[in-house]
């Protein structure tokens, strides 16, 4: 349940750019920083309110 209330996918909300492959060949992924992330807000029905995710 914690990890749920973590990510802000489960509030309605999409987050695009994570991630970072180097090649489509390579395996390894790299953590784009917060700054660069993309959000999109109230994209889907949420299953937590924003209230409570706020709250963790």
């Amino acid at each position: 349940m914690i990890q749920m209330l973590a990510r802000m996918e489960y509030a309605g909300h999409t987050m695009n750019f994570k991630l970072e492959k180097a090649s489509f060949k390579s395996k390894k992924s790299t953590p784009h920083p917060k700054e660069e992330r993309v959000i999109f807000e109230n994209t889907h029905e949420p299953i937590v309110t924003q209230e409570t995710w706020d709250l963790v």
